[in-house]
């Protein structure tokens, strides 16, 4: 996948989930102010209703003062718990929805100070004081407590919250699914052009392309198909099930180019088992591992008399080597009773702009030198870059 676009997606995403968990704070900042300043006024009037109620029976544990306390904790569902104080912090009157509001049992409160009286959940809930003007030299204080945010109010917050972030991460997961396959369909596009007939042979592909001069030891000798061949065959080969070796180096020009406008590495992978041939049944079948281990059928290509060659796009040298690695070892669990020698050859583009035939040239070597030491079932070869600026500055020069 594109870096670059992983970047801005990536960014784009942090953005908005900023901006949705800033739009969530600011509407719980919003519900609390509304809800403090409902409580306010809902704690004056109750301080007013108390007083009246003291002054009409002289007394807080009349049944009428307790009768209109009752009515404001059932009118008011905010309103948590309430005490009237007097002066020197004795406990007048007391009452509270439950238990749970109250930090001692209410036989204790006889002289504890206000501030020990409730158990408050900062920010959902607030304490209001205020004193009681009455007729006598005694001062009264009333302590309220209120809730300023409920149960609805947080779910509705999280609510409107998890609506947008849900939507955001089923495009992402979305995007993630398909950009691989909307990348492919330039691929897929091109073979279909092949198949049509506007690529003939190999020898008119190469003319049509330059391409980077290689030493004459570097250079690999591969079988070629006629046309009658190709055309009766495909794109893929009907005893194996892979792409012809003849259109291996086509697809790596282009998914190298590809790789190159994108940022990304592509490593190719040659194998060999010996003692194979591409005749011999045992040959598909490991052809048909090989398709299984790495889905993309038109990534996989015959190689030589018995070898496959695998392209491996959007992946670098090391990972290559564990997934080749993983392949071998299914290889050999697969048929473990026959006697396989398995050498592997890699590659990659490791950021620098190549040709097929080069990526092609370089997996071969390190194939045959897995094949001169079989202690060593996996060779890479690994680019050296100053060496490759050198080689480039003296093919144009030439």
């Amino acid at each position: 996948m594109n870096k670059k676009f992983i970047n801005y997606f990536s960014f784009l995403c942090i953005l908005l989930a900023l901006v949705i968990i800033g739009y969530a704070a600011l509407t719980f900042y919003r519900i609390r102010t509304t809800n403090l300043s409902r409580v306010s006024t809902q704690f004056e009037s109750l301080k007013d209703s108390i007083a009246t109620s003291y002054l009409a029976k002289g007394s807080f544990n009349s049944d009428f003062f307790k009768t209109n306390i009752h009515r404001a904790f059932q009118s008011d569902p905010s309103l948590r718990a309430l005490v009237v104080l007097r002066d020197n912090s004795d406990v007048e009157y007391l009452y509270a929805r439950n238990s749970e509001y109250l930090l001692q049992r209410p036989e204790t409160f006889s002289s504890t100070e206000e501030s020990n009286l409730f158990k408050i959940e900062p920010v959902f809930e607030e304490k209001l004081s205020s004193s009681i003007i009455l007729p006598s030299t005694e001062k009264l204080r009333l302590d309220c407590v209120y809730g300023v945010i409920e149960k609805a109010d947080i779910f509705m917050i999280l609510r409107n919250a998890l609506i947008p972030i849900s939507i955001l991460a089923a495009c992402l997961t979305l995007l993630i699914i398909l950009y691989p396959r909307i990348l492919r369909k330039p691929a897929e596009e091109e073979t279909i052009a092949e198949e049509k007939g506007e690529i003939k042979t190999g020898e008119s592909r190469r003319a049509e392309e330059p391409e980077l001069s290689t030493p004459e030891e570097e250079r690999v000798t591969s079988s070629t198909l006629s046309d009658s061949e190709i055309d009766s065959g495909g794109l893929f080969s009907p005893q194996s099930g892979l792409g012809w070796e003849e259109y291996l180096e086509k697809r790596l020009d282009f998914e190298l180019r590809r790789a190159a406008s994108f940022d990304q590495d592509l490593s190719l992978a040659l194998l060999k088992v010996q003692p194979l041939k591409r005749e011999e049944s045992l040959y598909a079948e490991i052809a048909k591992l090989l398709i299984e281990q790495f889905p993309f059928q038109d990534m996989a290509f015959e190689y030589g008399s018995g070898g496959y060659a695998i392209i491996l796009p959007n992946t670098e040298l090391e990972r290559g080597i564990s997934e080749m690695e993983a392949f071998r070892k299914r290889i050999r669990e697969h048929f473990s009773l026959k006697k396989l020698s398995i050498a592997i050859g890699l590659s990659s583009r490791s950021g620098r702009l190549l040709t097929g035939k080069r990526i092609i040239t370089e997996a071969h070597r390190a194939l045959l030198k897995s094949e001169e030491d079989p202690a060593r079932s996996i060779i890479a070869f690994r680019s050296d870059p100053e060496k490759y600026r050198q080689y480039i500055a003296s093919t144009i020069q030439k």
